[in-house]
């Protein structure tokens, strides 16, 4: 007896200690307030898909984001340093109308003739020897580039992992809680049946009290089991980036 005093002295101590974390996280500051029971809802929806879910957290990872942006950059910065490397071509065209005559008058009116007028094409191709700064200009941006692509795959490849383990552990906890229940309800069968045997003199009050705490144990790893699913369904849509929409948090602008 004194040491189930004991625990549950230490018991009630951690449920004050998480009550006022509770009450701090979500910002109250009336830490002397009694917040009640608080319940969850049990996961009744479809288990997530690698797939989708790796596609939500792409759409919604900041530093992925960036990074695919600063890539996109890049490929323009690429693309003109290549550019620069061509030659360049210029072509200009001249055409002029000549009037002889003594008068200017006589002179307007005699340039529409054939023979007073002159034009002039001219074509010029420049490429400057060696080009050694936009050659070094050019293998420096696809430097870059195939550097910072290669940043992009990796966030890709982790993003990937993170999400895998993410499904497989709503996955695998999910399973828990099933086996969980059942094994309370079979403690619970079997507290029934040996009260039963109890009252029938068939065992002693030791026997009962021993399977009632195995009843106690059996809950307490269902619940441990159903906040253990939430907390890996929680981390899943933190990944995803969409806890906000999945809970209805609307932000102000």
């Amino acid at each position: 007896m004194a040491n189930a005093r004991s625990n549950v002295i230490s018991a009630e101590k951690s449920v004050k200690d998480t009550s006022d974390a509770l009450l701090a996280l979500i910002g109250r500051f009336e830490l002397d307030a009694v917040l009640g029971d608080v319940k969850f809802d049990d996961f009744t929806g479809q288990l997530p898909v690698i797939e989708s879910s790796y596609q939500l957290a792409m759409q919604h990872k900041p530093d992925y984001i960036s990074a695919k942006m600063q890539l996109d950059q890049l490929r323009l910065d690429l693309a003109v340093a290549k550019n620069a490397l061509k030659p360049t071509v210029n072509a200009g065209a001249v055409l002029g109308f000549n009037g002889a005559r003594g008068s200017s008058y006589d002179a307007f009116d005699s340039m529409a003739n054939r023979d007073n007028n002159s034009w002039e094409l001219d074509l010029t191709v420049s490429y400057p020897w060696g080009r050694v700064s936009d050659k070094a200009r050019y293998h420096q941006s696809l430097s870059v580039l195939n550097q910072q692509s290669l940043l992009v795959r990796q966030l890709e490849q982790s993003i990937l992992v993170q999400v895998r383990s993410a499904v497989r552990a709503v996955e695998t906890n999910s399973e828990k809680v099933k086996i969980a229940a059942l094994a309370a309800q079979f403690s619970a069968r079997e507290y029934d049946l040996e009260n039963a045997r109890f009252s029938a003199g068939l065992v002693t009050s030791r026997d009962v009290l021993q399977t009632q705490s195995d009843l106690e144990n059996a809950r307490v790893a269902e619940l441990q089991a159903r906040i253990t699913l939430q907390n890996s369904i929680s981390a899943l849509h933190l990944l995803e980036g969409s806890s906000l929409e999945r809970y209805h948090v609307s932000l102000p602008d």
